[in-house]
């Protein structure tokens, strides 16, 4: 474990330097034991086939001539079979050859009496046995392949020599390549040390885009996209903010000083009083917009998912707001049938946030006229749509209405706001897994918002 540890530790060219170097020498030491091997098998069986033929030999002239000496092929042959002894014993069950490396005691029922010769080994010698029916002797043909040895001696010795040469050779070579193959990864990474805060629209230089280094330079420009897109937005949310804290801290202020200027009638002092009160009830509810925006985007939020019934919550939310618009009309219309109970899980207080920020958007710009609400059951989902005749939302304006601090220019003119209200009911809505749509046609604006039904009324579909 340790071992791997510090592999691990090193580098990626020397791990791959190590990697091919062990691996090539591997199929290298695999290579020089085959053809060690196969070099001795030929050698071994050509030495056989030596044998044989001067068994063959010897039997023929014994054939020839049975009471003629014994031929001495050692004499002329060395280069054939070095070493070489020739022994005709008569027919015994048991003998005993004598040899330069030792005795060996040879049993008849050991020697193949049919057509092929039996071999024997003893240390170097190669022994080669033929029983001769015809003359009922035993044929012995002996002989040391010196020079075969010599050669697998050599060979061995210049398999070593070329196996070490490589190993060096190769080591050298896989560090020399695997440094210029990992070259562009060095110049990415310096390239990617420049890049900062200050200089996000830097990006790595692509030259194949379909190698590995081509994705991975790819994938870490498309990094840089939202990351540059990320810190836009971040920059322009911080200025947008602060220009709507700005605004009415500047009218309060105002207000504050032209009231302590000279003395003022009472009704004055309360008119500036209402006004401050009015800017700070603004700048509450930009604060906490923002802090249930920010903490619906950050990461460690804990969802609490609980049952209820969507229903009740519409109606409850429209009639808080009843209370306070006495003013303009709000129609309320909620499909009911025995098989829909509008249960939903989710966080209830911020469902009924979203409902509330839609509702005031359509008392606010509706222009006094009537606001329908109207909930309804789909496939899987529930909607609940808030619709106003008023000011309506211009086609250009519909894909930038989610926009934190958006505003559009009609809406401005009509009535404050923070333009943090829709972004937070779009923030919302995409927690609890649904979504919500706009359509304006002709001044009538409908808002549709989607919540997911419960599992229970999924399986009852």
């Amino acid at each position: 474990m340790n071992k791997l540890s510090k592999f691990q530790r090193l580098t990626i060219r020397w791990r791959l330097t190590i990697i091919f170097a062990v691996s090539a020498t591997l199929i290298l030491i695999f290579a020089g034991y085959f053809i060690y091997t196969f070099s001795a098998s030929f050698r071994k069986n050509e030495f056989k086939l030596r044998l044989q033929n001067r068994l063959e030999e010897v039997q023929e002239i014994l054939r020839s001539n049975p009471d003629g000496p014994l031929p001495e092929f050692s004499k002329y042959d060395e280069a054939v079979l070095p070493r070489e002894q020739l022994l005709l014993i008569d027919n015994v069950d048991t003998f005993k050859l004598n040899t330069q490396e030792g005795d060996i005691i040879i049993l008849k029922k050991q020697i193949n009496t049919k057509e092929k010769p039996t071999y024997f080994k003893i240390s170097r010698r190669d022994i080669a046995v033929y029983y001769d029916e015809i003359l009922e002797r035993f044929i012995i043909v002996s002989a040391i392949d010196v020079y075969g040895f010599t050669k697998m001696n050599n060979l061995k010795k210049v398999i070593i020599i070329c196996l070490i040469c490589s190993v060096i050779m190769l080591a050298f070579v896989s560090w020399y390549w695997t440094r210029r193959m990992l070259a562009p990864i060095a110049a990415k990474i310096n390239k990617a040390r420049l890049i900062e805060t200050s200089s996000l629209n830097l990006r790595l230089e692509i030259k194949n885009p379909s190698d590995e280094l081509g994705l991975l330079a790819q994938t870490f420009n498309q990094m840089l996209d939202r990351l540059e897109k990320g810190f836009k937005i971040q920059q322009q949310f911080i200025g947008n903010a602060s220009h709507e804290f700005r605004t009415p801290i500047t009218v309060m202020r105002t207000e504050a000083e032209w009231a302590l200027n000279r003395q003022r009638s009472s009704e004055k002092y309360q008119l500036v009083l209402s006004k401050v009160l009015e800017k700070c009830k603004l700048l509450g509810q930009l604060v906490d917009r923002l802090l249930i925006l920010a903490r619906l985007e950050g990461p460690q939020l804990v969802r609490d998912m609980q049952n209820f019934r969507l229903d009740e919550l519409v109606i409850q939310t429209v009639e808080s707001f009843r209370d306070d618009q006495k003013k303009v009309m709000i129609n309320c219309f909620i499909e009911s049938t025995d098989e829909i109970d509008y249960l939903v899980q989710g966080d209830a207080s911020m469902i009924q946030t979203a409902l509330s920020n839609l509702i005031d958007n359509a008392l606010k710009y509706g222009l006094n006229n009537p606001v329908n609400i109207s909930l309804s059951s789909k496939s899987s989902f529930y909607c609940c749509e808030i619709q106003d005749k008023g000011i309506g939302v211009d086609e250009n304006d519909i894909s930038e209405l989610f926009q934190p601090f958006y505003r559009s220019a009609k809406a401005r003119v009509i009535a404050s706001g923070t333009g943090i209200g829709l972004a937070l009911v779009y923030t919302i809505t995409q927690w609890h897994g649904g979504s919500i749509k706009v359509n304006s046609m002709n001044g009538t604006t409908t808002f549709s918002l989607y919540l997911p039904k419960t599992q229970k009324n999924l399986m009852a579909i």
